[in-house]
């Protein structure tokens, strides 16, 4: 009989104990040395559902992010102490072997359905047959009883999709595909009503209870409810601990000894955030209390827990599928991201097609110099035809470009952190989906267009036309996507995309002849893709005419045509290499 999901983890699942001693975290400001977390120990056992409560700027989601391994040392910041998983320290790398993040911010794809986000997870998160990887899509979404809204797409700003709640346990279901032995959540029952956060917070009861796993979270102001599903709490004040250890009666009754008793029929999480309220004065006189008492009366058990919490051996490992299967599922949720928003590509379909109509009219049948072989003027038409080509073509694509990666960088940052995918496989599989329409546009419009001016009436020279059209969308698409990753912001990548590309128009070889240039400025023009896509076509256009003089030698033109479009196709790498490196600097800094 085969084994549920749940069955053949928890048949072989390790109890995780996660533990800190003497943590220390300040960060230096305008004015001088701020104090986050002041030297506290502690135990995150697993089995449990561990609830960090404190009011806003306690360091509670400081904490969190500390032991979660999303907080080393900087320039601006200091991290003392040790932090242990059964006795033995980790790294960030290490802690995404055994244990899941959960964010407070719901990031998933709009457009994506339920299944289809967890069905994308458990792709890259478990090896195996598909068969089994659906089985597990069916266990987490019965599970976190998503049943009703599996199909139905997530939703937001220019979608109709789901209830907040749902997204939350979406986002939990992410995580918990591939059934993690502990699992960090910020501020889980974030903006949910109090029904759907208990709902919420009896799956992770359950989860903790029933497979041994370890759960840590961070909480505001909790139901009475939800109170009651905490095993244990850690109230934090001003970066320190007032309590630590089991919920229920044991917090009451610690704290009533000290003379602060909950009155009967009140919720305790209410009347413990109220005692810790750093606005009131009293709590400013009594916070020296609770740090004494605690230090009395329950530092030496907790050092007690650390000293005999587990220390069973885990073995890190990870089931992440290789790297071109990652890109596989990558460009397969791509084209599904572009194919449930078709109005885009039929938007732009139809932009390339009228403005290939559009342009042949105006420029219908051009003369070729046959009757008229000194005409200055025909020949400034066409060339001013090749480099309105040569801008044009690469201004759309690098528009489209520069706004790809932006506007799905924090799902990006944060499938990444979850470790569902590396950098590469993302960056070339958006790339790839991209350069697919990059592609068939260019032939589109050249076909059209190209005949209906009069461009050189030779296959080879239209094959080559339409070749250097196809360059110079890659070259667009590949600029943009490094403006995309320069910048972090949509808007800003766009119109810094404008600024840092049209000072090279003017070098392009049309405005002014390139020999003509300043010795100090000419180099310039080596640096600018307007003049090697121009010197492309021209050579293309000229290389048999009926015009005197050629206005290959008029134009100062100093490549061959498959010179020029190599030197395009370098740019197209630089550009590609450039937005690979600023998106994995960018997601150093910005994780």
């Amino acid at each position: 009989m085969n084994k549920t999901h749940s069955e053949e983890y928890n048949n072989n699942s390790n109890l995780l104990d996660f533990t800190f001693k003497n943590i220390k975290y300040s960060i230096q400001t305008s004015i001088g040395t701020q104090e986050i977390i002041k030297g506290i120990d502690g135990i995150f056992p697993n089995s449990q559902v561990t609830a960090i409560l404190g009011s806003s700027g306690t360091g509670k989601a400081t904490l969190l992010n500390i032991i979660s391994k999303r907080i080393a040392n900087s320039k601006k910041s200091q991290l003392q102490g040790e932090v242990f998983m059964n006795g033995k320290p980790y790294t960030s790398e290490t802690f995404q072997t055994f244990a899941n993040y959960v964010l407070q911010d719901d990031l998933l794809t709009e457009t994506m359905t339920v299944r289809e986000c967890l069905q994308f997870a458990a792709n890259l998160k478990n090896k195996g047959a598909k068969t089994n990887k659906n089985e597990i899509v069916n266990d987490v979404i019965t599970q976190l009883k998503l049943e009703k809204c599996q199909n139905t797409q997530i939703g937001g700003q220019h979608v109709e999709g789901i209830s907040r709640g749902e997204r939350k346990r979406t986002s939990i279901g992410l995580e918990l595909i591939c059934d993690p032995q502990s699992l960090f959540l910020e501020e889980p029952t974030s903006g949910l009503d109090s029904f759907t956060a208990y709902i919420l917070m009896d799956i992770l009861k359950n989860f903790a209870h029933q497979k041994n796993r370890t759960v840590v979270l961070t909480i505001h102001q909790p139901s009475a409810d939800i109170w009651n599903t905490l095993d244990r709490i850690i109230l934090m004040v001003d970066g320190k601990f007032i309590y630590q250890g089991e919920g229920g009666n044991s917090i009451q009754n610690y704290f009533s000894k000290q003379g602060f008793k909950c009155p009967l029929l009140s919720n305790p999480a209410d009347y413990y955030m109220s005692i810790m309220n750093q606005e009131k004065n009293i709590n400013k006189i009594n916070c020296p209390i609770y740090y004494k008492n605690y230090d009395k009366l329950i530092k030496d058990n907790i050092l007690s827990e650390i000293k005999f919490s587990s220390q069973v051996e885990f073995n890190l490992s990870t089931s992440l599928v290789p790297t071109y299967m990652q890109f596989y599922y990558i460009v397969k949720r791509t084209i599904l991201i572009q194919t449930r928003s078709p109005i885009l590509f039929k938007a732009k379909l139809a932009q390339v097609i009228s403005l290939a109509i559009f342009l042949g009219i105006i420029y219908y049948q051009l003369p070729n110099g046959q009757n008229d072989p000194y005409n200055v003027v025909d020949v400034r038409n066409k060339n001013g035809f090749l480099l309105y080509l040569s801008t044009s073509a690469f201004l759309e694509s690098m528009n489209s470009g520069c706004i790809s990666i932006p506007i799905e960088r924090q799902v990006f940052l944060r499938e990444e952190n979850s470790n569902l995918y590396k950098i590469f496989p993302y960056y070339f599989a958006k790339l790839f989906v991209d350069l697919i329409a990059d592609f068939i546009i260019p032939i589109i419009f050249s076909v059209i267009a190209y005949w209906m001016i009069g461009l050189r009436n030779d296959i080879s020279a239209f094959l080559f036309f339409t070749l250097v059209m196809i360059v110079l969308q890659f070259t667009g698409t590949a600029a943009g996507y490094f403006e995309g990753c320069l910048f972090e912001d949509p808007n800003l990548a766009f119109s810094a995309a404008q600024l840092i590309t049209m000072p090279f128009f003017p070098f392009s070889g049309y405005y002014k002849n390139n020999g003509d240039l300043a010795s100090w400025i000419s180099w310039i023009q080596y640096l600018s893709l307007f003049n090697y896509a121009y010197q492309a076509f021209i050579r293309n256009e000229y290389e048999e005419t009926y015009f005197i003089p050629n206005p290959i030698q008029s134009e100062n033109i100093e490549f061959t045509k498959w010179e020029a479009v190599g030197y395009l196709a370098l740019m197209f790498l630089g550009y590609l290499i450039l937005g690979f490196y600023f998106l994995y600097r960018s997601k150093k800094h910005l994780q």
